[in-house]
């Protein structure tokens, strides 16, 4: 283990209210497990990466008498197979995240994905891999950035000296808008600093645009799943001749206390789209009994809600009741979700969308681009509009807008999305579910996490009374 023979401590650089948006796991009220003294969730039930099974079985997770992590791919009794994987209840904060594995990992089946991370959403990710699935040749390491824009990352192919191995990123801030770096390594051997026994693969620095903020509250991860995609390499069923497990001795990061939240999902109250120009007093809102028919723009019967940029834009309008949400209770994140159908044309870079609050009262049956109502100029902004091809949603964070309206202090008349008229694309759109819509995807949704109460584990850090002093 690491830490028997030198014990180090990763020291949280800043101090900063920790309770700020939130990720996409509730803690959970299912089995937990005690980890390098950090409490960790032990996940289950189905959804991605891999083949969307997940044990929290006692034979697919657990912590041997030397307090050493064991993640396994399980066989189910009557057939199939169920991934592995912890999620910590505490934020990663910036400095080292070191991983110290006692596994040969180039003798996993090569079917398999070890991940050592840290994730807020799939736009928000920091993440070491450790797998051969990802195409025929040898055993890889993946370092990899997850943002709005293309992943930057580094792949190295290994070969192991021995059985043990460490990994580490270190994720710094700049300070400037939460522009900053990480610097990834992996070497063979435990020691405290490499290169010990030597590296791995080549030490990776990244300094790109999809740095995560540390307010966006990555909680550390270890994952081990089955590459089941069709840009996998293989089937994603273990050939039963090679390894399956992982075990981790140790993890040593910079974390701090996180909020025990509870999710409330709000369906959408009303929903239409508008648009500039010469149709800027024509209603797109629907029927909003049935099914609409949103005929514009040359697509024909959509039954979606659209959004462009352009000389005569198209914007979103959606509102929520949140008659129901109690106002007496700390809101973690808010976030509003917009199902996502298809998009027409390539962006070539980010676009920032621009999210107003409205003014004043509207109605989905005669809103027009002419009559609508006036938007607080203020607004928020989020760089995430999707560049081509389908995506599951459009996350855009809206706390701010939210916490205005449960405190009293603005009006909820729901929002206006928006994305700046900077070239005419007649040929380029986003489609999202209406709130009408009979598909299987849902029309959009707020996404409220409520604080209910503070985890209560301990944290690496040389000043443990500042953080305490900074949880609310």
């Amino acid at each position: 283990m690491l830490g028997s023979a030198v014990r180090w401590t990763a020291v949280a650089i800043g101090l900063m209210t920790v309770l700020l948006v939130g990720d996409a796991v509730t803690a959970s009220d299912g089995r937990t497990i005690s980890f390098s003294g950090i409490t960790w969730d032990v996940r289950t039930g189905d959804g991605g990466p891999g083949n969307q099974c997940w044990s929290d079985s006692p034979d697919s997770v657990w912590v041997d008498a030397q307090g050493r992590l064991h993640l396994r791919i399980h066989e189910l009794a009557g057939g199939g197979w169920c991934q592995a994987e912890v999620v910590a209840q505490s934020f990663a904060r910036y400095g080292e995240h070191t991983f110290a594995v006692d596994t040969q990992l180039d003798l996993l089946d090569p079917d398999i994905v070890f991940a050592m991370f840290a994730y807020a959403n799939d736009r928000s990710e920091i993440d070491i891999e450790v797998t051969q699935a990802f195409d025929d040749g040898p055993d890889k390491i993946f370092n990899v950035v997850h943002g709005c824009v293309p992943n930057e990352n580094q792949s190295s192919s290994y070969v192991m000296t021995g059985g043990l191995s460490t990994h580490r990123f270190t994720w710094l801030s700049s300070g400037l808008d939460c522009a900053g770096t990480i610097d990834f390594e992996s070497w063979h051997g435990h020691c405290p600093d490499p290169p010990c026994e030597g590296y791995m693969v080549p030490p990776f620095l990244y300094d790109g645009e999809n740095v995560p903020c540390e307010g966006e509250n990555l909680r550390p991860r270890l994952s081990l799943w089955l590459c089941t995609a069709d840009w996998c390499s293989g089937d994603g069923i273990p050939s039963g001749t090679d390894e399956l497990e992982v075990v981790i001795s140790e993890y040593i990061g910079s974390h701090a206390q996180a909020g025990r939240s509870e999710e409330i999902r709000i369906s959408t109250l009303k929903d239409a789209s508008i648009r500039a120009g010469a149709s800027q007093h024509v209603n797109y809102g629907g029927d909003v009994s049935g099914p609409a028919e949103q005929r514009f723009m040359g697509f024909g019967n959509t039954d979606q809600i659209f959004m462009t940029i352009g000389d005569e834009p198209v914007r979103l309008l959606v509102e929520f009741d949140l008659t129901n949400v109690p106002t007496t209770v700390p809101l973690e994140s808010a976030i509003l979700q917009l199902s996502h159908a298809i998009t027409y044309g390539t962006f070539d870079q980010p676009v920032a969308l621009e999210i107003h609050q409205y003014l004043g009262p509207w109605s989905e049956s005669t809103v027009t681009w002419a009559n609508r109502p006036g938007v607080d100029p203020s607004g928020v902004a989020d760089e995430c509009f999707p560049t081509t091809g389908r995506y599951p949603f459009l996350l855009l964070d809206v706390k701010s807008i939210v916490e205005a309206w449960l405190a009293g202090s603005t009006a909820n008349n729901g929002v206006e999305v928006s994305a700046p008229s900077i070239e005419a694309i007649s040929d380029r759109a986003v489609f999202f579910s209406q709130r009408e819509d009979t598909g299987s995807e849902p029309g959009a949704q707020l996404i409220l996490r409520l604080v209910t109460g503070i985890f209560e584990d301990g944290f690496e850090s040389s000043d443990t009374t500042s953080w305490t002093s900074a949880i609310p």
